[in-house]
């Protein structure tokens, strides 16, 4: 019987063992669900934060429900520098990491499992990177702690009323 072994698996069984990617071992997994309510008033570049994340977090999973958000309407989903949101103008890291565009004029993709569904810089051999990695800087801001995730509208939105929550799935520590 042949058996094959993950990194993983074999880094641990080896004799010396070997050190796995603390990335891969270690961290607490958490979940957070953000609902958002749209009133009908919002245009275009309006913004909507969601959470905030530390930028040593590492987020796996992004999961979406929404109701019937009007004829048209199309958002991103990405993460900005943290800040006080009383401005229309926050500072951008990626904007799309998450979501590129999406139309959510309809009830039929009522829930949708979305991480890498944006610009393409999340993916499966991006998974799992920390938060300033996924922000598009190459070493970690020693300026900065945190970085905000928030959905943009993107467009001239018409008849938008209605509720959408977003499901983070990430690993924070390690």
């Amino acid at each position: 019987m042949a058996n094959t072994r993950s990194d993983l698996m074999a880094n641990m069984l080896a004799n010396p063992a070997v050190q796995n990617d603390p990335r891969v071992t270690r961290g607490t997994l958490r979940y957070s669900a953000v609902m958002t309510v749209f009133a009908g008033t919002e245009s275009a570049n309006h913004y909507f934060p969601q959470r905030r994340f530390n930028i040593l977090d590492r987020i796996t999973h992004v999961e979406v429900v929404h109701s019937d958000l009007g004829t048209t309407i199309a958002m991103d989903l990405g993460l900005y520098e943290s800040g006080d949101w009383t401005r229309e103008d926050q500072a951008e890291k990626d904007v799309d990491i998450w979501v590129d565009g999406r139309d959510f004029s309809s009830v039929r993709d009522l829930k949708a499992t979305i991480l890498g569904s944006g610009s393409g810089s999340v993916g499966a051999a991006t998974q799992g990177r920390a938060v300033w990695q996924d922000a598009g800087d190459s070493e970690i801001p020693g300026d900065r702690g945190t970085y905000d995730a928030a959905w943009k509208i993107i467009g001239a939105p018409t008849a938008v009323a209605g509720t959408i929550t977003t499901f983070f799935t990430y690993v924070s520590g390690g």
